[in-house]
């Protein structure tokens, strides 16, 4: 792993191919600041991604389910209330935060990707929130 800022970041070559690699490395060469969750897929109708922790489940609402997807934390969500930001990389619909992780939803954090061309289109997105300080626990 090489050292970014004091905290590990996974090589490039890790997330296989495409998208999802020229992404990161464009955001942390932009804003020196490596996101919290990288995500790609193929979106054909309206899916919604759920994240919780450190885990990310699709909810595919209309349409064929997400193709080629990928997805690397590189710190999970935390339990904790706090802000959260969203850069899409690339798109060709409307994408939106549709619930911010709190106590009674199981810190659950819902981004809802609406896709209503013909056709699948490839989706980027980044998310960016406080990275937790594993050395103070």
């Amino acid at each position: 792993m090489n050292a970014h800022l004091g905290k590990p970041v996974m090589p490039l070559m890790e997330f296989r191919s495409g998208v999802l690699a020229v992404f990161v490395a464009v955001l942390q060469a932009q804003s020196d600041q490596q996101p919290q969750l990288a995500w790609e897929g193929e979106v054909d109708g309206t899916s919604i991604l759920h994240i919780r922790g450190n885990r990310l489940d699709i909810e595919n609402r209309q349409g064929a389910p997400v193709g080629r997807e990928r997805h690397r934390f590189f710190d999970s969500l935390p339990e904790m209330r706090q802000d959260f930001q969203m850069r899409i990389g690339q798109s060709r619909g409307r994408v939106r935060i549709t619930q911010q992780p709190r106590p009674d939803n199981n810190p659950t954090l819902s981004v809802e990707i609406e896709h209503q061309a013909a056709g699948r289109a490839m989706y980027a997105l980044a998310f960016f929130w406080k990275a937790s300080d594993r050395r103070n626990p």
